[in-house]
């Protein structure tokens, strides 16, 4: 066998081969999804109808919201060129406003290029130090509650020291009562008549007093501070059995019997020991008040010195919260929240944006001024005529549009116009005015809108005739854009998979303008070049 022949042989088991391989193996693997390239781009919108070609009337030309006229530059019977200025508004307030929107834009954008940055070194070694003077502050607290405790305890303890001397002090006085009343009974009041045995009995009075009251001071002076408390009770009512026993007996030596009986000096002797009795009654009480008040104050003190304590263990937890926040990688919704806040000011900056454009009457048409309504200075409303104009065209498009789609479409919109019987010429046109009148067809509301031609019709164009429209509305250069296909919606948020490395991750994107051919603009969230999963 030649080597021709087994040089062919070779190759065409190596097809063989390679053949049984993808069969078995390479298209066993095929993907059930494919991929598409996050590329950058233009993207529109298009809203598209069929309209009626009819003779060119009258325009009458107005602005979408009320101001103030600061400069008419036409007058009846100028002839005007399309894109000529008219009218414009005061646009002070909205350029301010828009000075304002721009600055808040570049202050969410630095928010978010901050966030994205993470904490500076100074920032944590800040953040640190918080940490430490909380810390040092917590333990001063706690110290300064062992303090409180401490001097409450000792002024409590003084309270009640000063409990027991007057305690001693009413014994005393309690005694001297008895001594001097019981010398007086026996010198006077010793026959059994009525006023004898009424002050043998306040006697007795006085002497029970005094037996109970010992015990309670005995038992105060070596048992806790409330048996304190307990004998100063028992001691005040002593004291005001004794005051009025001493009364009673003080009374009855002035009656007939015994007014030039008893001594002048006797009598004085109860008069000092009523007074006495008086003056232990007031210490008992001053005492009662001294330690009501110093335990009052010890329990204000002590739990003032405890919210100190919380409010530092609060100061603590926050200082570490903020260091962890500081160390820690920025979270995807803290991202998304300063990207929602990017888009907001984008969104308000493109809105003043569109308002000063709308602050200002161009001319649709090349044409003439036949009136002007108003005069500089004037306030006018929505959609009042301000100026009309007669157009010099000789045709142009009626067309109604559907309420779902006129929302989308603004006077000054490019517009393409195919005539039907002329279906080789593509023609360029403009919208020139929007009817603000509902027109009911069918049941389904529709507005009237007016297409200016932008070049001359072909000649033979007859009114009547029938025109394919596309009119754009929307329209952004340079934009990232993906295939709609590969967008989820779940609530209110936008997932695409991104296939990276071998392996497909599921990101959340935001997205911008939808436009044609299944396009939608990516405002952030992918790259240029990242490949995207369809399924």
């Amino acid at each position: 066998m030649s080597k021709k022949i087994i040089l062919i042989i070779g190759i065409f088991i190596i097809i063989i081969g390679g053949i049984f391989t993808y069969q078995g193996f390479i298209r066993e693997e095929s993907l059930d999804f494919v991929l598409e390239k996050v590329f950058r781009g233009d993207i529109y919108q298009e809203v598209v109808e069929v309209g009626t070609v009819r003779a060119g009337e009258e325009i009458n030309l107005s602005f979408k919201s009320m101001g103030r006229i600061e400069r008419i530059n036409v007058e009846v019977g100028d002839m005007v060129e399309p894109g000529q200025i008219l009218v414009e508004l005061d646009t002070a307030s909205l350029f301010i406003q828009l000075s304002e929107a721009k600055a808040a834009l570049e202050l969410a954008k630095a928010g978010l290029a901050r966030l994205l940055a993470g904490a500076s070194e100074q920032e944590i070694r800040i953040a640190q130090t918080a940490v430490v003077n909380a810390e040092k502050a917590l333990f001063n607290a706690r110290q300064n509650l062992e303090d409180v405790k401490i001097k409450a305890n000792s002024d409590l303890n003084q309270a009640y020291e000063d409990g027991l001397t007057v305690l001693d002090t009413v014994y005393l006085k309690l005694s001297n009562v008895f001594n001097t009343v019981s010398v007086i009974q026996r010198a006077y009041f010793t026959r059994a008549d009525q006023e004898g045995i009424r002050v043998r009995g306040n006697k007795e009075r006085i002497e029970n007093a005094i037996n109970n009251v010992k015990t309670f001071i005995q038992a105060a002076e070596s048992d806790s501070p409330e048996t304190i408390d307990i004998a100063l009770i028992e001691a005040e009512t002593a004291l005001s059995v004794a005051a009025d026993a001493l009364k009673i007996i003080r009374d009855i030596c002035e009656t007939p019997v015994y007014r030039n009986l008893v001594s002048v000096s006797d009598k004085s002797s109860l008069d000092t020991e009523r007074a006495n009795i008086n003056t232990a009654l007031t210490s008992i009480v001053n005492s009662q008040q001294i330690i009501f008040s110093t335990k009052l104050a010890n329990e204000t003190n002590i739990n003032a010195a405890q919210a100190k304590i919380d409010s530092a263990e609060g100061q603590v937890q926050s200082a570490k919260n903020s260091l962890a926040v500081k160390k820690a990688e920025p979270r995807q919704v803290d991202i998304a929240l300063h990207q929602a806040k990017i888009n907001q000011a984008q969104a308000r900056k493109a809105l003043l944006q569109e308002q000063i454009q709308e602050s200002i009457i161009r001319s649709p048409v090349e044409g003439k001024v036949i009136e002007v309504f108003k005069k500089r200075g004037e306030i006018i409303q929505p959609i009042q005529p301000i100026v009309s104009l007669l157009p010099i065209a000789q045709f142009e498009i009626e067309v109604d549009i559907y309420e779902e789609d006129v929302v989308k479409v603004k006077i000054g919109n490019p517009a393409e116009i195919n005539l039907v019987a002329f279906p080789e010429e593509a023609l360029k046109g403009k919208v020139i005015s929007i009817d603000p009148t509902e027109k009911l067809i069918d049941g389904v509301v529709y507005y009237e809108t007016t297409i200016a031609f932008v070049q001359e019709p072909p000649e033979g164009a007859k009114p009547g005739m029938t025109a394919d429209i596309v009119i754009k509305t929307a329209f952004r250069e340079d934009v990232l854009i993906v295939s709609e296909d590969a967008i989820q919606q779940r609530n209110d948020k936008f997932i695409v998979e991104v296939f990276k490395d071998g392996e497909i991750q599921e990101r959340e994107i935001q997205i911008g303008l939808k436009g044609e051919d299944n396009r939608v603009e990516v405002i952030s969230g992918l790259e240029e070049g990242e490949q995207i999963v369809i399924r």
